[in-house]
């Protein structure tokens, strides 16, 4: 009787962890197509993308998956995706169109979202995505706040830095054909390397800077952007002016085909060339 109860227990506890395991694997989000824009400038077609699922501490569970852009667009999409997890990073490896100089750059750049896709089927990654990542990551793994309050939060400290206002939108809906003020930021920072520093650098001390308290404390870096956006402003014959800057977008948009409107950024990075910030 002892031998048989005690088969009994084995069968039961297997049966316990077999169900449990095949609950561990359920997906519980499943989407049959998922898309986005990459954009610096637009990602060049062949730029590569992976989608990592996270757990609720946005650690990586090792789920992935691997596409590319398919177009000079920066558009990209990956078809059946199942996760057991809503939180995903995406990260974007390549080159990209330089709305400065007016082409596509050849030095490779890799930027970062992190997004809920629980309840959406798409999303962008660009600039702001990339610089408030350290610090939704920070919110939520060192203050416990909740992934969508650390979004809001991290996307609203990326603007201050500049002097803008809150959007009403998460960073990862933004596009640069809508968004002045992505364009702004984007515009600043991809003509820091004209003034002697690394774009991809200087993105980095400001995430850094930023991770812990929200506010860019190191005055240098500030100086740095503000000083860009001035020079844009006010050197007229340069090849980084406003004015070419708008043009090599309206340029790059009507070569793709396609027909849109670039957004009002002028006004914002006069805005932030004029202000006291640093």
């Amino acid at each position: 009787m002892k031998t048989q109860h005690f088969l009994c227990c084995l069968a039961i506890i297997a049966v316990c962890f077999t169900a449990c395991k095949k609950d561990e694997k359920t997906p519980q989000v499943k989407k049959e197509v998922f898309s986005g824009y990459a954009q610096k400038g637009p990602f060049a077609a062949g730029s590569s993308v992976t989608i990592m699922e996270l757990d609720a501490n946005l650690d990586q569970t090792g789920k992935t998956y691997f596409t590319t852009i398919t177009d000079n667009s920066g558009s990209f999409e990956q078809k059946n995706i199942e996760l057991a997890s809503q939180y995903v990073q995406l990260k974007v490896d390549g080159n990209y169109f330089n709305e400065v100089a007016g082409g596509v750059l050849s030095t490779p750049i890799t930027l970062y979202t992190l997004v809920d896709i629980q309840d959406v089927n798409s999303a962008n990654v660009n600039i702001f995505t990339h610089l408030e990542k350290p610090r939704v990551e920070y919110l939520v793994k060192q203050q416990s706040m909740s992934f969508a309050d650390a979004k809001r939060q991290g996307q609203r400290e990326v603007l201050a830095i500049f002097g803008f206002e809150p959007q009403e939108m998460p960073s990862e809906v933004l596009d640069l054909t809508h968004d002045g003020m992505l364009l702004a930021i984007s515009s600043i920072l991809v003509a820091v390397p004209y003034f002697g520093t690394d774009m991809t650098e200087l993105m980095a001390n400001i995430s850094e800077d930023i991770k812990t308290d929200g506010k860019l404390n190191n005055t240098v870096l500030g100086k740095k952007l503000i000083n860009c956006a001035y020079s844009i402003c006010t050197d007229y014959d340069m090849f980084y002016s406003l004015d070419k800057i708008r043009k090599n977008m309206e340029k790059r948009y009507a070569e793709l085909g396609l027909n849109v409107t670039i957004p009002d950024f002028e006004s914002y990075i006069q805005a932030f060339a004029n202000s006291n910030l640093y």
